[in-house]
């Protein structure tokens, strides 16, 4: 048997002297593995690459198309966005779940994939499409609420791809389409400067093309990685929705509480102040990178273990060192929250730094839920991992409607800091008091 190294056995008594057991080292060494490792930093530096290129868009577009523009802008997004929150129906944590367990699957959860992302969302799109269109409560041209609309679709096919990959741990091949995918919308964002045609609708079109190139791309791996065409399979589809049932309540009330607060600041104060509002919400996203790409990667890891204790004390560490990064990022934050805004944006954005500041704060909670959630879903999603998010999108939607006639765009900041605390220290007392996922 090949002795441990020096330098590695150095650490691990270093460890043990300051009262790591044996088996808190064994899951510490888990989680810090060299390829475990190797994979966060890779994802990470992709996020930045990817995060770089969405910050030039952002600035670019916030800038062409000025607080009321990029308003219209914002709420177009978030109509896409929440359309693909609700077609999803929990499918891509089923299969990132189903296709880590058992690779054989691939290639009908491939041809699932599809079929759900072109036919049930392009059907939910119309119908959600048709619906805001008639209410006249979403003020939005025309040729952008179709864009807003096709959005739907051509997220969500992409969507279930990519979990596909993450849960073939292909992260090489999700990092390459990640950063790939990210030129064509630059490309055209460009042209349509150039061309001087910087309406709305026009600067949307050329962001949305990336998430055409993406999906287009991803498929093409995975049916190269399958070696044969993909199929549809009825009773695999059943096994995944019963699975993805759970997954989609959670997912769907955790994605409402996080951008619901866009459509009540657009109602009560207009899309100038939803302009000011989504540059926080933008910046605020940025902050918690490390710890997405840490669920991602953990949640197949967490999926392949049969021991309950094992899994809550894996995920136990990495949410303490995603609390504390997050800790120190947004104390650094705060200070600095209005020249960045300003500086970045310009002064006409200058009143959503404090809105930013509270949301980096916010997201300290927000990275904590992330990890816990990817446990839970690892566990198949008990009852209180989903209902828990649905009371704190109650709470927030009542907290909203309080603070934000009130004070602003930062009363909706404060609402999310309060809802996202109150969500991570019940799912921490909840699972820490079950029997089978107690820390040692």
């Amino acid at each position: 048997m090949k002795a441990p190294e020096p330098e590695a056995s150095g650490r691990r008594s270093a460890l043990g002297r300051i009262g790591f057991s044996a088996q808190q080292l064994s899951t510490l060494g888990a989680i810090t593995t060299s390829d475990f490792s190797r994979k966060v930093g890779q994802t990470v530096g992709t996020r930045v690459v990817t995060i770089a290129a969405g910050s030039a868009t952002t600035i670019v577009v916030a800038r062409l198309l000025g607080p009321e523009g990029r308003g219209q802008y914002a709420v177009a997004g978030a109509i896409g966005a929440v359309g693909v929150s609700f077609a999803n129906a929990g499918l891509q944590a089923a299969n990132t779940y189903f296709v880590s367990r058992d690779r054989t699957l691939l290639g009908p959860l491939i041809g699932n994939s599809v079929a759900v992302g072109v036919g049930g969302a392009t059907l939910l799109a119309a119908l959600a499409g048709l619906g805001l269109g008639l209410s006249g409560r979403i003020e939005l041209s025309t040729p952008l609420l179709v864009l807003a609309v096709a959005a739907v679709p051509i997220g969500l096919a992409y969507l279930l791809l990519q979990n596909l990959l993450i849960g073939l741990r292909e992260i090489a091949t999700y990092n390459l389409i990640e950063i790939g995918s990210r030129f064509p919308g630059l490309i055209l964002l460009g042209l349509v400067v150039l061309l001087h045609a910087t309406d709305v609708s026009s600067v949307f079109a050329a962001s949305l093309a990336g998430s055409v190139v993406a999906a287009a791309w991803a498929y093409r791996r995975l049916v190269r990685a399958l070696g044969a065409r993909p199929t549809v399979s009825r009773p695999l589809f059943l096994q995944t929705m019963r699975y993805g049932a759970r997954a989609y309540l959670a997912a769907l009330f955790a994605f409402l509480l996080l951008r619901s607060d866009i459509f009540i600041v657009r109602y009560d104060l207009g899309t100038t102040q939803a302009g000011l509002y989504s540059i926080a919400v933008s910046l605020a996203d940025l902050l918690y990178v490390v710890p997405t790409v840490v669920g991602t990667i953990l949640f197949p890891r967490l999926s392949t273990m049969d021991d309950p204790a094992r899994e809550w004390q894996t995920s136990l560490r990495v949410a303490g060192a995603v609390l504390i990064f997050m800790s120190v990022l947004a104390a650094a934050i705060w200070p600095s929250s209005h020249l960045v805004v300003t500086l970045l944006f310009g002064h006409d954005f200058s009143h959503a730094a404090r809105s930013f500041g509270l949301l980096a704060i916010a997201m300290i909670f927000y990275g904590v839920n992330n990890v816990i959630s990817n446990f839970a879903a690892a566990r198949g999603f008990p009852a209180f991992a989903i209902w828990i998010w649905a009371v704190a999108l109650a709470v927030n939607v009542g907290l909203n409607l309080l603070f934000v006639p009130r004070f602003g765009i930062s009363g909706s900041a404060f609402a999310s800091l309060l809802c996202y605390a109150i969500v991570a220290l019940a799912q921490l007392v909840y699972f820490m008091r079950r029997a089978d996922a107690r820390p040692a």
